[in-house]
């Protein structure tokens, strides 16, 4: 009869790090609510500024369809506080960078 070895209380084995368990690692949900004249910012052609959002923060960001008679849509943000908080920062980004654009029109390229 084979035993299993054991580990003593307060150790780890390989197979159960005690990082999994760190609350910085633990997935949380974050909600934002855009109006829907600025969502197409933050969306891009064909998705493309969102995509770029959600590959460059790691995060999962999921828009909301229209509501019938909202003039706001959801945009809903999953992963870790780190995710969370890039994913934030590159929206807030994209609107400083459209901002930027309306008020010096020069630096609009066409496409």
């Amino acid at each position: 009869m084979q035993q299993t070895p054991f580990t003593p209380l307060g150790q780890t084995t390989p197979a159960f790090p005690a990082a999994g368990l760190d609350a910085s690692n633990q997935a949380s949900t974050h909600e934002l609510t855009i109006p829907n004249d600025l969502i197409g910012c933050i969306i891009g052609r064909q998705g493309t500024k969102i995509n770029e959002i959600r590959q460059m923060s790691g995060a999962q960001i999921k828009i909301a369809n229209a509501m019938e008679g909202s003039s706001e849509r959801q945009i809903t943000i999953t992963g870790t506080p780190a995710n969370i908080s890039l994913a934030q920062y590159l929206i807030n980004a994209r609107f400083r960078d459209v901002a930027a654009m309306w008020n010096d029109p020069s630096s609009m390229t066409t496409s």
